[in-house]
């Protein structure tokens, strides 16, 4: 006949085994066996319930199986430190167990799942800024140089390091050769779902003699040739030019014309300035008599 049996030390640990005993055999419950040289008492137990499978560990024929071994006084492990990314996790508010445990340093198991990438700080790293629409506008307009005028004019043609004009004469003016269009630049940035193109050119130049007189161009002008212009009227200039002597700021303006397109559409306008200062003087007729 197979019975079990308890055997316990003490108060704290018990033995279980399971052997083959005659059929006569009498074992009566809570009998107690004798005494360790500790004093502990040891008692055997009988019982009759067959054993789960599951916990039996096989033993030789005829042998005591040892079913389990146990300790009343057992205390589960304390919870492991947290991790960089449970840490991570934390300071994002990121996962169903934010804040859990966090005043213990330790970390509860399965409370926190997986993150995107871009949730996820590292420890010690500061968070990147969020990429958006208009950063990304920004970050491709500011690929764009926007130049100020090559400023060039009919009075500073003799002397390039000074400008001298002559009231009433016209007054030619251009930009860089005077033989080319106006700028014009684009350029493109892309940054997580976001993608822009941006394009800026000069619509026009706008000009001033500093006297009160402006006027504006829609080209780059025409370099004044003496020989071939003499005084006839500029296509970009004052016909009359300076009204009176003295010295005045001659201001170039590119008006930048600048749009972008993508994920976001939009325009804005920049202006861009360059001077020269000239110098009017006033021809002086001389009557003489003969």
């Amino acid at each position: 006949m197979r019975r079990r049996l308890t055997l316990a030390v003490g108060v704290a640990i018990s033995l279980t085994f399971t052997t083959t005993l005659p059929s006569a055999a009498f074992v009566p419950t809570k009998t107690i066996i004798g005494k360790n040289d500790k004093g502990s008492r040891w008692k055997v137990v009988a019982d009759t319930p067959s054993v789960p499978k599951s916990r039996t560990t096989t033993q030789p024929k005829g042998a005591a199986e040892v079913v389990s071994t146990s300790s009343s006084r057992a205390t589960s492990p304390p919870p492991p430190p947290l991790t960089d990314e449970q840490r991570a996790h934390i300071a994002a508010r990121v996962g169903s167990c934010v804040g859990a445990k966090v005043a213990s340093g330790a970390a509860v198991s399965d409370c926190f799942g997986s993150a995107p990438a871009a949730d996820v700080v590292p420890a010690a790293q500061v968070a990147r800024p969020r990429v958006t629409a208009a950063s990304v506008r920004q970050e491709a307009v500011d690929q764009i140089t926007l130049t100020k005028p090559d400023l060039q004019a009919s009075p500073c043609l003799a002397d390039a390091g000074s400008c001298r004009g002559t009231v009433g004469v016209p007054v030619w003016l251009w930009v860089g050769d005077g033989d080319g269009g106006l700028p014009s630049e684009s350029a493109s940035a892309t940054a997580g779902r976001f993608s822009i193109q941006a394009t800026a050119k000069v619509s026009k130049v706008k000009w001033s003699l500093g006297d009160g007189q402006s006027t504006v161009c829609s080209g780059a002008g025409t370099k004044y040739d003496e020989d071939a212009h003499g005084w006839s009227a500029p296509e970009c200039g004052f016909e009359n030019g300076w009204k009176k002597p003295g010295t005045y700021t001659l201001t170039a303006t590119y008006v930048w014309d600048i749009s972008w397109s993508g994920d976001q559409t939009g325009s804005a306008t920049q202006s861009m300035s360059s001077t020269r200062q000239v110098t009017v003087g006033e021809l002086q007729s001389v009557v003489s008599r003969n």
